[in-house]
């Protein structure tokens, strides 16, 4: 009840924030930048969509197999998808994609809890190494570009994230040197579930790791086909911004991504109509942009819909011949 109550009071906020959005800038202005996209150019957007969704899994499963593991890309994508419409209809259920992948990781492919669920910590933490420099550039260039900012306030964004940036080092740091995070907050005999769970991370994060240099590689890439794709809907969106202002772009819409809004509605409109409007595209072009993101994604996150339908018929049969067994072996 409380998950539907939280799940509800964001989606309201989100419908909320997107109305107000729309009437600051005038439904008449956001529906002519939406009819320059046809549907050829959707097609486009939503295969690139799908390679990108797809390099994410691929990522995942090198860390499976670096685990011992080696699950077949197939069933790995069906449950990446799951997960995936998962993180985009509740973002406000924290680690309920992570807690999805290794329920299923561990009842299908016989993967146990702790390596499945490190397996996807791990995962996150690549996805974040490969967000953080996007973030930093984008954010950078277009404080500097536009001059809608104080140096002050430069200096305060720019300071935040080099603290992000910091925390990544710091991890991947102590990694390397097979230090510890945990004991710095709790003691040996504590958690013991959480210091397997580091132990796992820390085996992945090597540096004459080769699945390690694989993963990272995978998220960069998995990076440069979103990048692709905002670059590929600014030219469908008659917007000719250079490759730092698409990689602006594409760092609001990561940020976006940390408000646990359902598909970001109305944060990511209201972020992209003041980046767009700063860098003199128009915020009504802003809003469309956010707009048909959101709906190629969401047309993504309903076929995942299908497949986590999939994946769940898969665990309820296993559950019921888990039964049957029981049932005749007694």
């Amino acid at each position: 009840m409380k998950r539907l109550l939280l799940f509800l009071l964001f989606l309201f906020l989100g419908i909320g924030l997107f109305a107000w959005v729309v009437q600051r800038i005038g439904w008449e202005e956001i529906q002519y930048s939406l009819s320059l996209f046809s549907g050829p150019k959707g097609f486009s957007i939503f295969l690139l969509t799908f390679f990108m969704l797809g390099a994410g899994a691929v990522r995942w499963r090198v860390i499976l197999r670096s685990q011992g593991y080696a699950i077949p890309f197939s069933r790995l994508w069906q449950i990446y998808m799951g997960s995936f419409t998962i993180m985009f209809f509740t973002p406000m259920m924290f680690l309920g994609a992570e807690l999805f992948r290794t329920y299923a990781a561990r009842k299908l492919h016989d993967v146990p809890f702790s390596k499945a669920f490190a397996s996807n910590i791990i995962d996150r933490l690549l996805e974040i190494t490969a967000y953080i420099p996007v973030i930093f550039l984008g954010v950078w260039f277009f404080l500097w570009r536009t001059g809608s900012a104080s140096p002050q306030l430069l200096s305060i964004s720019l300071g935040i994230l080099l603290l992000l940036a910091a925390a990544v080092v710091f991890l991947y740091s102590r990694s390397f040197r097979r230090k510890s995070i945990l004991r710095l907050f709790v003691r040996r005999n504590q958690l013991q579930d959480m210091w397997e769970l580091e132990h796992e991370v820390f085996r992945f994060f090597r540096w004459n790791s080769r699945a390690m240099w694989e993963g990272l590689f995978w998220s960069f890439l998995k990076s440069g086909i979103a990048l692709s794709r905002a670059w590929l809907l600014l030219l469908f969106l008659g917007k000719y911004f250079g490759f730092f202002a698409a990689l602006s772009i594409l760092s609001f819409q990561y940020l976006a991504l940390f408000v646990p809004i359902p598909a970001s509605l109305g944060s990511h409109d209201a972020i992209q109509a003041f980046a767009f409007e700063a860098f003199g595209g128009g915020s009504s072009t802003g809003v469309a942009f956010a707009f048909l993101m959101r709906t190629v994604e969401a047309a993504a996150a309903l076929l995942g819909i299908v497949l986590v339908a999939h994946v769940v018929l898969l665990l309820l049969r296993g559950k019921v011949m888990e039964v049957f067994g029981k049932f005749f072996r007694s």
